[in-house]
């Protein structure tokens, strides 16, 4: 259910899965019926002593206040106790239930006594999990209910309209039900069947019974069979049709397990009209309106019986054979010790047992008394003979194994093999036995050599037996399924064994077989060893390598199969791609995707960032190591990322920014021998949150084993991670969402070749709408191809020359405000990217729906000047934003970069830069001669510098329709004395310089003031002014409240003007030291 941080959760009922309603008052006072409630309950620690306590009602979340005789409700004047729901107390705690429910699951078991009943129900809660003590988990969500009652807030009034809220207890009168319908109404009734297909013109060998017969036999049929049996001949037509049935069938529609079972009515009356009844009852199943007053009530309770069903039958026969398991007694010593205190057992066990191999579910590690939360609880160990053939040839070689249905999964609870006298003094049984069992023929000239084993952290819920012949028997028990996990326990020829099972009250949880002839102690690693899922590897050769992290070993911890290269590696030659699927930094790694040349293979599951990496299996590159990345807190460890390597010397990380580093605490390298290829990962899941907990390489001996020295290639993107995540972990806050990682992904621009571009898709993090990631290819066979973001649909591409370089990265995020961010600045999607190169040509990536509108798109823009290039790209993600820019260096690291005035913080500081003065390649220096400021509403969207040569640099919006340019002169015997920018609501609209000739008075504190751009309607919230010196800064006019001044730095001139990279209006000056 829904949790809530520091809240007790709702508790639920385990009958119907409806809430236990919380009520500071009597249910006298209370309209719901399920604020009247019961429990079983014990006395501290006395779970012997099971009694039943009155109706009650709830005087906190799980503290049930209820009269101790259970014939009396809160509505009476009677003693009442204080009993803790759903775990242990020292005082009275036991399990609640709707009064309601309770009077149902009496009526399914009418027969049986109620003082019967309660210990092993109170048993049947005891032995079964319950998550944060709130509601039972038994293989289904209730009918619905459980997802349906989900709130977004505790305290949020119920949706009393959802028919689980309908008071199951509550039947319409018959005779309301029998006066809404006429037998002739039949046909528009039930069962959904062609009524009017001509029977066969044939014969049926049950034409020949007697009619009062064929009657008695057909009410152990469904009425559905019935109706379908009257095709099968002219005279079935008649005799069979509803209204000449008898009433005695329509009784037993009433009868458990037929169509009404969940009325129970009373079966003494002998003048009930039953025909009429099943219709009425009907009538109310099929209002699709809800509108007849009851209905919800009847539908409901039918849901609620349905429910109830499994659970009756099992008590039912729990309470009718009131056996102990079969097996000799054992106690444990450890996991693989156990010790024999039966004096005739012991002649052939002996004192001491050694286990070869014992599997289990998640065997509950909190106090013996206390209740589950997960997994299983062992009540007692048994042991019995388990002979792989028949020992007596009098007695049939066969193997009975039992089976029981707990909510809506299935349990082994006993297995009995029958090839050997039941009078045995050791005898080769074990476990509960219920009705129906399941029958296993053993061949006769065969041996059983394998137990396959289906286990779920609850207990043991299949069984097989694989024989010498390497035949299989049928599966008995469950095998498919959600949470499942297969075992191999494997039996030698030469040796003789017991069977060991740990039980709790009603089924196995545990088993194991105990070798009579030494100690067969299996090394950790082998395959045979381990719980898998799906299922156990079938090869031979497999070897693997320990999990990692080390820590926090869990009893059910089956190993996830992640074999991606198919038997003995077939496919490492084509695998082109491997794709890790992400949420967050403590709940990291969910899944892996393996591309290869024509189709892609997924395990695990999709998260919400998926980090790629291009491995070239076809040039003979292969997956080589594995190192996980963790966390250590409070001695837990969780997995933050890995990192995988390859016989090119790389060393690829997955992994979100770290926001603890100093917890961070990374496994050794795991590798495999030499001559063995990685063919696959292995993995284990975390119960909680289904990511994956574990990491591990399999891999299989390698066929074309090379002594040559692999090809070596250098991985920029690692370099780029290693120099710019500290830079980085500031830039993700503009992105940051609370429950979920950040992920840095990089890609230098040095020898680009190709950039392809990448949309999302629909169903992912990314939509067709995004362009979710980029691919770099590179001249340099060295270097390998590398993807920034997420790589999902291919959409174009831009082709380099050699030698022509990346001067420009311009990208249009999506303002997407998000309420789960840290940060005020809004985040957002990238809708289309902008590669300029040094050629004059350019690139536009983005979808073909797509229309970049600068009201609708935010930009950020980044580019080269004369004393930075743009050296590499910076992809930073999330499960829901992106953030790109650029990775800008100086030229020349030797020469100090220039000064700006104002200093943005990280990471903010990134800037564009025009100059005054710049050199062309032959070093000439190309000096400004005109400014443009690019103009549309009134707002300066873009500013242009002009050069003596002809050169345009140009920041911001210059080419988008619409625009008008005005533009000012500057000659080189002018200097800047003032710089002024006006901006109103995040917008430039208004640019003047004042200057004044170079060879003029220098105490000259006036100049010629010349305006780039005015807007004539707006007025400004603040104003920025940059002045030469503190003078003349005295005699400028203070124009707004937040208005700023700034001096120009001693021994500095100003040589020219930048824009932040991420927003336009963060204009500045550009400053550089007279000593250079």
């Amino acid at each position: 259910m829904l949790q809530y941080p520091n809240t007790q959760p709702d508790s639920y009922c385990p009958f119907c899965g409806v809430i236990l309603h919380y009520t500071p008052f009597a249910p006298i006072k209370c309209p719901f019926w399920f604020s009247a409630i019961r429990a079983v309950f014990v006395k501290g620690t006395a779970s012997d002593t099971v009694a039943l306590t009155g109706v009650g009602y709830l005087a906190s979340r799980n503290i049930l206040r209820a009269p101790v005789d259970s014939k009396s409700s809160c509505k009476d004047e009677n003693p009442t106790v204080d009993i803790t729901l759903f775990r242990t107390s020292d005082s009275c705690w036991g399990y609640g239930f709707h009064d309601a429910c309770w009077r149902l699951f009496l009526a399914c078991l009418q027969d049986i006594d109620e003082a019967d009943i309660i210990k092993p129900l109170f048993r049947f809660f005891w032995s079964t999990e319950c998550p944060r003590f709130s509601i039972f988990s038994l293989g289904h969500d209730y009918a619905g209910a459980t997802e349906m009652q989900k709130r977004s807030f505790p305290g949020e009034p119920f949706k009393l309209s959802l028919l689980f809220y309908a008071d199951p207890s509550y039947v319409p009168p018959f005779e309301d039900l029998k006066d809404l319908v006429s037998t002739s109404q039949f046909h528009a009734q039930g069962v959904e069947h062609d009524y009017s297909s001509t029977p066969r013109e044939r014969t049926s060998p049950l034409e020949n019974l007697p009619v009062e017969l064929l009657y008695m036999v057909s009410s152990y049929l469904s009425l559905k069979d019935v109706l379908g049996l009257r095709l099968l001949s002219r005279p079935f037509y008649r005799l069979l049709a509803p209204e000449e049935l008898p009433q005695s069938f329509w009784k037993t529609r009433f009868m458990v397990p037929h169509e009404q079972d969940f009325i129970f009515p009373d079966f003494t009356t002998s003048q009930e009209d039953w025909f009429r009844l099943f219709l009425g009852v009907d009538e109310y199943l099929n209002d699709k309106s809800k509108s007849l007053p009851g209905s919800k009530s009847l539908i409901n309770r039918k849901r609620v019986r349905g429910l109830i069903e499994p659970m009756a039958r099992l008590l039912e026969v729990k309470i009718r054979i009131r056996g102990q398991p079969y097996g000799v007694r054992i106690t444990p010593r450890t996991k693989y010790e156990y010790v024999c205190s039966d004096s005739q057992a012991r002649q052939q066990l002996g004192s001491h047992l050694r286990i070869s191999r014992i599997f289990g579910g998640q065997l509950a590690s909190q106090d013996y008394q206390n209740q589950l939360t997960e997994g299983c609880r062992p009540v007692e160990y048994m042991v019995a003979r388990f002979p792989t053939r028949t020992m007596e040839p009098d007695f049939p070689n066969e193997v009975r194994i039992s089976v029981v249905k707990i909510g809506n999964n299935k349990y082994v609870s006993g297995i009995r093999i029958a090839s050997s006298s039941p009078a045995a003094a050791f005898p080769s049984e074990i476990g509960y036995f219920m009705p129906g069992e399941t029958i296993i023929r053993l061949p006769d000239e065969d041996e059983i050599r394998t137990l396959e084993v289906v286990f779920s952290a609850t207990g043991l819920r299949g069984i097989r037996f694989i024989y010498s012949s390497g035949a299989s028997s049928p599966w008995a028990g469950q095998f498919r399924g959600e949470g499942l996990a297969r075992g191999l326990i494997q039996l030698e020829s030469s040796a003789e064994y017991d069977i060991i099972a740990g039980l709790d009250h009603y089924k196995i949880i545990e088993l194991g077989l105990v070798a009579k002839n030494g100690d067969t102690a299996e090394e950790p690693n082998r395959i045979v060893s381990r719980l898998w899922s799906p299922m156990v590897p079938n090869s031979r050769n497999i070897r693997i390598t320990p999990l990692r992290p080390s820590l926090n070993v869990r009893p059910f911890e089956p190993i996830i199969d992640m074999n991606f290269a198919g038997s003995n590696g077939w496919l490492l030659p084509m695998l082109k791609r491997v794709v890790v699927h992400m949420v967050s930094d403590f709940q990291s790694v969910v899944g892996f995707s393996f591309v290869f040349e024509k189709h892609t293979l997924s395990l695990g599951k999709t998260g919400e960032a998926e980090l790629s990496a291009v491995i070239d299996g076809p040039g003979g590159e292969r997956i080589t190591n594995l190192q996980v990345l963790g966390y250590e807190f409070r001695y837990e460890q969780r997995m933050r990322g890995c990192q995988i390597g390859t016989n090119y010397s790389r060393n690829i990380v997955f992994s979100a920014i770290p926001r603890f580093p100093h917890l961070q605490k990374d496994s050794e390298l795991l590798e495999l021998p030499k001559n063995y290829s990685v063919t696959g990962l292995i993995a284990t899941k975390d119960a909680d949150d289904n990511t994956l907990q574990k990491l591990g390489l399999q891999g299989h001996p390698s066929k074309n084993h090379s002594s040559s020295e692999p090809k070596r290639i250098r991985d920029l993107s690692q370099e780029l991670r290693e120099s710019q995540v500290e830079y980085d972990k500031m830039f993700a806050v503009t992105i940051n969402v609370l429950t979920q990682g950040d992920f840095c992904t990089y890609a230098p621009f040095e020898s680009v070749r190709r950039i392809t571009a990448s949309t999302g898709s629909e169903g992912r993090s990314r939509t067709p709408c995004n362009v979710s990631g980029l691919r770099f290819d590179y001249h340099n066979e060295w270097h390998c191809p590398t993807i920034v973001g997420q790589w999902m649909n291919e959409l174009d591409t831009f082709e380099l020359d050699q030698g022509e370089r990346i001067e420009g990265l311009t990208v249009w995020l999506s303002t997407e405000p998000c309420y789960r961010t840290v940060n005020p600045v809004e985040p957002g999607r990238v809708i289309a990217i902008r590669i300029d190169s040094s050629s004059k040509r350019h690139k536009i990536f983005k979808a073909d729906n797509v229309d970049i509108s600068l009201e609708e798109y935010k930009q950020q823009q980044y580019q080269s000047n004369m004393r930075e290039n743009l050296t590499a790209i910076s992809w930073i993600l999330n499960g829901t934003f992106d953030r790109v820019r650029a990775v800008i260096q100086l030229v020349n690291p030797a020469i100090p970069p220039p000064i700006l005035i104002p200093q943005h913080d990280v990471p903010f500081d990134q800037a564009q830069k025009l100059f005054f003065e710049i050199t062309d390649q032959a070093s000439r220096v190309d000096k400004l001669v005109q400014m443009v400021a690019h103009v549309r509403n009134n707002e300066v969207l873009g500013v242009s510098f002009d050069y003596q040569s002809g050169c345009r640099k140009s920041m911001g919006y210059t080419d988008i329709p619409n625009l008008i340019e005005y533009s000012i002169g500057l000659t080189d015997y002018e200097e800047i004395l003032v710089f002024e920018v006006e901006i109103w609501r995040e917008r430039i609209i208004r640019i003047e310089f004042e200057t004044r000739r170079s060879n003029g008075d220098p105490a000259s504190l006036e100049g010629t003031r010349k305006s780039l751009f005015r807007s004539p309607e707006n007025k400004g919230d603040w104003t920025s002014t940059w002045c030469a010196t503190e003078a003349i800064a005295a005699k400028m006019p203070v124009k707004q409240a937040l208005s700023c001044q700034y001096i120009f730095p001693e021994d500095a001139k100003l040589v020219g003007l930048y824009v932040a990279c991420q927003e336009f209006s963060r204009i500045g000056g550009v400053f550089q030291s007279m000593d250079i």
